[in-house]
């Protein structure tokens, strides 16, 4: 992908965007994806293997209609880059993919579990665990 961070901040100009896939670049971290947050009309992100997304995710409880979410191998997430994502902002998610992701912990396991519009989880290869 060759799209960057002020490539992310044109998508705003696509008022009927429903759902954006964007994988496996380095051009894009966290200020691009907070452009994302003014994309209200998103349904559906798809961001794999973002290795420079960390605490932008945060700037997504903006997007109400989000119902899918995936934020697959974005090796930097933690958990307070997830956490305000589950405290009940996104009223429409649905999904939610966080596989592959190391640095979240098992403190995440309480949070992810009041989230109760959640139908599909991944965690895979995840830090997130019951012990």
């Amino acid at each position: 992908t060759s799209i960057s961070n002020a490539g992310m901040a044109l998508l705003l100009h696509l008022p009927l965007l429903r759902s954006l896939e964007l994988c496996g670049t380095d051009r894009v971290g966290n200020s691009g994806v907070q452009s994302l947050a003014d994309c209200l009309t998103l349904e559906e992100l798809r961001l794999h293997a973002l290795p420079k997304l960390s605490t932008g995710v945060q700037w997504l409880v903006r997007l109400r209609r989000l119902a899918v979410l995936e934020l697959q191998g974005c090796c930097k997430l933690s958990d307070p880059c997830v956490e305000p994502l589950l405290d009940g902002d996104l009223p429409m998610l649905r999904r939610l993919d966080i596989s592959s992701c190391p640095k979240l912990s098992p403190a995440l396991l309480g949070p992810l579990t009041r989230t109760k519009t959640l139908r599909e989880l991944d965690l895979t290869g995840s830090g997130v665990r019951d012990d």
